[in-house]
């Protein structure tokens, strides 16, 4: 979303919610953290996997570069102000780079949009809730960010037909496509 200094004049649209999923490679027999877990893990005060239900042995923490959208998103919604990602975590540029890593390494954890989750690694359920369409639309699934299309006032002209054409369900149909999460889905709970 649009920070306050960044909005003056702005309109920010959302248009597709994405999750960013918590990958660790496919033997690791970890399924679930907290996300007080997470961030611990991320400071390098949580070094051992064995300290959360895993394997004894080091964890490789994997970031991505500072500048990243999905990092910042990162930083946000798991350091909190309260943390800062460790200097012994290994930085990619890369989300392709981030998976592959994790796919190799058996006591890798790194992090990638939901839309890039791919069977090289597995998604961690956080804090209860595993990533998925539902429970990002929801809300349920705490690490999400809206995507925006950002204009200089209200959406006018083009500007306002394409975005007509992104929130209708042939555009939402699109996003869903890329792995996004709808912004007009209807979210029904499980019977």
């Amino acid at each position: 979303a649009l920070r306050d200094t960044e909005a003056a004049g702005l309109v920010g649209t959302p248009v597709a919610l994405d999750g960013i999923a918590i990958i660790v490679h496919a033997s690791n027999r970890v399924r679930a953290l907290s996300l007080r877990q997470l961030r611990e893990i991320y400071a390098g005060r949580v070094t051992n996997w064995r300290a959360v239900g895993g394997e004894p042995g080091p964890i490789t923490v994997i970031t991505r570069e500072e500048g990243s959208g999905t990092r910042d998103m990162f930083e946000q919604l798991v350091m909190q102000e309260r943390s800062t990602i460790s200097v012994r975590a290994l930085v990619t540029a890369y989300s392709g780079g981030l998976r592959k890593m994790v796919a190799e390494d058996p006591r890798a954890i790194g992090y990638v949009t939901f839309s890039q989750v791919t069977g090289q690694a597995r998604a961690l359920v956080i804090d209860g809730v595993a990533p998925s369409e539902r429970n990002i639309a929801s809300g349920r699934y705490v690490l999400q960010r809206p995507f925006l299309f950002i204009t200089q006032g209200a959406p006018r002209g083009a500007a306002a037909a394409f975005l007509r054409f992104v929130l209708s369900e042939e555009g939402q149909d699109i996003a869903r496509a890329e792995g996004l999460a709808s912004v007009n889905a209807v979210v029904e709970e499980p019977r």
